[in-house]
């Protein structure tokens, strides 16, 4: 991969792009729902893992960077899913802007209510 060219051959992952939707429950409260917008082909790349101290528990967090043809609908906070393993977006990028790729980066099994 050079400058902003990306090989179409890497995109071999079927990527499921999900939005978290509340609805309203019969109690007043709301309900977790989430709805897939689309299914893309992309590349999912392995960036690094971070150790995280929540509430005195060591866990660590593996970030990738996953890269698809160009999505204006991908917005941070949204999942992203591959073989049941679920993407929090916590950046998403469109590097060229020239609107041909869309990079997000992404928690590995982060489940977030943003």
């Amino acid at each position: 991969m050079s400058g902003s060219k990306h090989r179409i051959g890497a995109m071999r992952h079927r990527i499921d792009i999900q939005q978290i939707v509340r609805v309203a429950d019969d109690a007043g409260g709301f309900v977790r729902n989430d709805t897939t917008l689309a299914t893309v082909w992309g590349d999912i790349m392995p960036l690094n893992a971070v150790e995280k101290n929540e509430y005195d528990q060591n866990q660590e967090r593996e970030k990738v960077k996953i890269i698809m043809r160009y999505q204006d609908s991908i917005k941070q906070g949204m999942n992203l899913i591959n073989d049941g393993i679920r993407y929090h977006v916590k950046a998403v990028m469109n590097k060229d802007q020239q609107k041909r790729y869309t990079t997000a980066i992404c928690e590995v099994g982060a489940i977030y209510d943003d």
